[in-house]
């Protein structure tokens, strides 16, 4: 059975039927094996049933403190597209699947050599969902065994790059050596992503993948400022607030903002049943040294967000329940369209926001960074025709019709993983629903 994952994780599950927790995330099945420290080696991959029958051996006291020793640890692999999962187990069968409709159609679910409460499951799928909406290049996987993803068409490695230069010497052109060096290095740069290191009190860690103003922007947060990310749809705003959450080794929260939010939607209420405060991701991150993403923040009615500005501006804030201290690590990172100005024709839904509010955060322009697209999907046909696309949709005026990385991921893996032309995976992914006119106009210059 072929099956594309988007993202893969080591998962607990308690057999009491209560608790479940997603230990270790990671977007390849060689890099969770590694995080998780289920394969120490340096080189060399580990497939599916190595890494399950690694855990499932009980016999190494390592696992005493990687893993509860009263749970369940299974590798579980999640495909976003519709929620399904596949469920790795040292056991006869080893692995278990599931689709959405049968994590909800039964109470409880046989994994290898136990039964689970499916809101166990439900748990674990939710998290991992999360964790995918910030996908990077999928995994093609099959049963029992694991394999990497075939290189993109049209891609060529800095060895071949480096021939096909030097082969221009042989030809008698007009350059020499250092010339065709210098050349191939320009070339690389320009592929290449930004590569960030962030220095902590508990580490340095080496960011790939990262978008070309990250470097500025987590060193404002590591400096303690409140940012906001302003860019177009796709452009990786609460990806790049999760990695600089990570870089400055904080946890984190995401706040899916929206019109009919209220105060107490972010700083929480009492019960009228119960007398009880009712805790919220932001309170949870004020007092506990978090950073909170607030996602699509210009989504957000003034009323509401005008509650942030006691918020961010105090050392302590009076909640519902009383005053608590605000922790010295919490920050606040929003991700918006717009500049806060209001509603505009590509973004109905955003609202003006408050000028109080707009002045505590330092805004950082987060738009569409090219070279990470291309460092994220390959440097390819169908990667230079998204590219090509948007860029005349943008020049020919078309600003409602939004082409985004996320185009570019999917009419990648279209061509990967279901063998379709680069012309066809363009045409669902960004042209699909225009008319022919506005089709041919974004399609000018564009030869596939």
């Amino acid at each position: 059975m072929r099956f594309v994952a988007d993202v893969w994780a080591t998962a607990l599950f308690d057999l009491d039927f209560n608790k479940a927790r997603v230990d270790v995330l990671a977007t390849k099945s060689q890099d969770l094996f590694r995080e998780a420290g289920i394969n120490q080696a340096t080189t060399g991959k580990m497939s599916t049933k190595q890494a399950c029958r690694k855990i499932d051996a009980g016999n190494d006291t390592k696992w005493d403190t990687m893993f509860d020793a009263s749970m369940t640890t299974f590798i579980v692999a999640l495909r976003k597209s519709d929620g399904a999962m596949m469920m790795y187990f040292h056991d006869e069968d080893g692995q278990r699947y599931f689709t959405q409709r049968e994590i909800e159609d039964s109470a409880t679910h046989l994994i290898g050599r136990y039964n689970f409460n499916t809101s166990q499951v439900a748990m674990v799928r939710d998290e991992m969902l999360k964790y995918a909406e910030l996908m990077s290049e999928p995994e093609f996987i099959e049963s029992q065994t694991t394999k990497t993803t075939p290189m993109k068409k049209g891609s060529k490695t800095p060895q071949e790059l480096m021939l096909e230069a030097m082969a221009m010497l042989q030809g008698g052109g007009q350059i020499d050596e250092a010339q065709v060096v210098s050349i191939v290095d320009k070339r690389l740069k320009e592929q290449r992503a930004v590569k960030v290191e962030v220095v902590s009190a508990k580490a340095t860690k080496r960011i790939d993948k990262a978008h070309k103003n990250f470097a500025d922007a987590v060193a404002l947060v590591g400096l303690g400022k409140n940012l906001a990310l302003i860019g177009e749809a796709g452009s990786g705003k609460s990806f790049g607030a999760i990695q600089m959450a990570q870089a400055l080794d904080l946890d984190y929260s995401v706040v899916s903002c929206h019109g009919k939010m209220q105060s107490f939607d972010l700083v929480g209420a009492m019960s009228p049943t119960t007398g009880q405060y009712i805790s919220t991701a932001l309170r949870d991150a004020y007092e506990n040294g978090k950073v909170l993403i607030l996602d699509e923040f210009d989504r957000s009615n003034t009323e509401t967000t005008i509650a942030l500005n006691g918020i961010l501006a105090g050392d302590c804030y009076g909640f519902p329940d009383g005053m608590v201290k605000r922790n010295v690590k919490f920050r606040v990172i929003a991700c918006q369209n717009t500049f806060g100005s209001g509603s505009s024709k590509t973004y109905a839904s955003a609202k003006a926001q408050d000028g109080s509010t707009l002045t505590r955060f330092t805004r950082i322009e987060w738009d569409i960074d090219a070279k990470l697209e291309t460092a994220i999907c390959g440097d390819n046909e169908v990667t230079r025709a998204v590219q090509a696309v948007r860029k005349n949709a943008k020049e020919k005026g078309y600003d409602q019709i939004l082409i985004t990385p996320r185009q570019a991921i999917d009419a990648n893996q279209m061509v990967d993983s279901l063998g379709w032309s680069a012309k066809k995976a363009i045409e669902f992914t960004c042209l699909n629903g225009l008319a022919g006119d506005v089709k041919k106009r974004l399609m000018d210059g564009v030869s596939l």
